[in-house]
């Protein structure tokens, strides 16, 4: 089966990452943005003090992760904030969360 424009630019871009033991390739990337839409998103998710991290995924991938869920990509543990939905254009639906670091 052939891959996807976005599963080959999600494996290229993104990395190997584990959440519930669903293992699959995804982009975290920290939100660095000081706009008020940022503020906003991090007092909703509860990220306030700390740095936030936007994931973006495959559905499947987080399909029964909920807040709480820990990720694990390239040797860093997240701890999942939010889960939301997302359509990327043409390219179909995909799942956005908020992550903060897992502090040990």
């Amino acid at each position: 089966m052939k891959k996807s424009r976005i599963e080959r630019i999600f494996s290229r871009v993104g990395a190997e990452t584990k959440i519930n033991d669903k293992v699959d390739f995804a982009v975290i990337y920290p939100l660095i943005d000081k706009s008020d839409f940022s503020d906003k998103i991090r007092q909703e998710v509860g990220c306030i003090d700390e740095e936030c991290f936007v994931m973006l995924c495959g559905t499947e991938l987080v399909v029964d992760a909920k807040r709480g869920d820990k990720v694990e990509c390239r040797n860093e543990s997240y701890v999942i904030l939010s889960k939301h939905m997302v359509s990327i254009g043409k390219i179909g639906l995909y799942a956005q969360c908020y992550l903060k670091k897992f502090v040990r």
